[in-house]
């Protein structure tokens, strides 16, 4: 019986504990600013996030999740779950967007693999 729970403990996906790495969910190409696809990340990593973006996230956040994820190639398809890396934008790279909303915020990717 120990046996059979250790072959399904293996076979859970791993969680990665690492503070900047997070396991999203590919949305579509961007449709705007601030120019990287758009992810959606877990409700149980908003805190966690907040960390690398430059605005506060609103009760709408909270609700979609969602971010323009710069530098990540987008080539993945709709609903495809990825592992990216991800820092903070510089703010040199923040460019002024007339239609950048808080839920459009970015952050940049350093790495990415389909998961």
């Amino acid at each position: 019986m120990i046996t059979l729970y250790v072959i399904f403990q293996a076979c859970e996906k791993i969680e990665h504990s690492e503070e900047d790495v997070f396991r999203v969910t590919f949305l579509h190409a961007s449709d705007g600013c601030p120019g990287g696809p758009l992810v959606q990340f877990a409700k149980k990593d908003v805190d966690r996030l907040a960390q690398f973006v430059h605005t506060k996230f609103s009760e709408g956040f909270m609700d979609y999740r969602v971010i323009s994820a710069v530098h990540l190639d987008a080539s993945y398809h709709e609903g495809q779950s990825v592992v990216i890396k991800i820092r903070k934008l510089t703010d040199n790279e923040m460019h002024p967007c007339p239609a950048n909303v808080i839920w459009y915020t970015g952050v940049y990717v350093l790495e990415a693999s389909a998961d």
